[in-house]
């Protein structure tokens, strides 16, 4: 005769998972959950059908996106005045601001002379390829330079 082989997945000891720990499917296909709120380990079991006691059982850890809130104030700015740009990132391990290394927490006073974009990058500090890129246009109006229609 055949021997039963197959098994049925669980995640966190509930039967193919559900919303909160990640779901798995019978293929063994797990699905992580949309969203942690920090660094989450799953544990993945693998039950024999044929024998109950018989099991196998992986850890998944997940861990949440690098998430930033990036601004600039004023946004407008009157030249010879200054901007601040202002940063706060979560789960990032290093971020840059126009390429310059910078905390991932933190502020600077910029003063342009004419409308520019700054970028700020945050790289995860566990996940190399989870990442935040975000973009600020600081718009310069300057007093001193007369436009002329030809």
């Amino acid at each position: 005769g055949s021997v039963d082989q197959t098994v049925t997945w669980s995640v966190n000891g509930i039967s193919s998972g559900n919303s909160n720990v990640g779901t798995i499917n019978t293929s063994g296909v797990y699905v992580a959950p949309s969203s942690v709120s920090g660094q989450t380990s799953f544990t993945i079991t693998a039950t024999s059908a044929a024998d109950p006691s018989k099991s196998g059982s992986a850890v998944a850890t997940i861990y949440p996106p690098v998430t930033c809130t990036y601004g600039a104030s004023p946004s407008t700015v009157v030249v010879p005045g200054h901007t601040l740009l202002s940063w706060n990132c979560a789960y990032a391990g290093s971020c840059t601001l126009d390429g310059a290394p910078v905390g991932t927490t933190g502020n600077k006073t910029e003063y342009p002379t004419s409308t520019t974009s700054y970028d700020l990058q945050c790289t995860s500090a566990v996940n190399g390829s989870a990442s935040f890129d975000g973009s600020i246009l600081v718009t310069v109006h300057n007093p001193g330079i007369k436009e002329t229609n030809p």
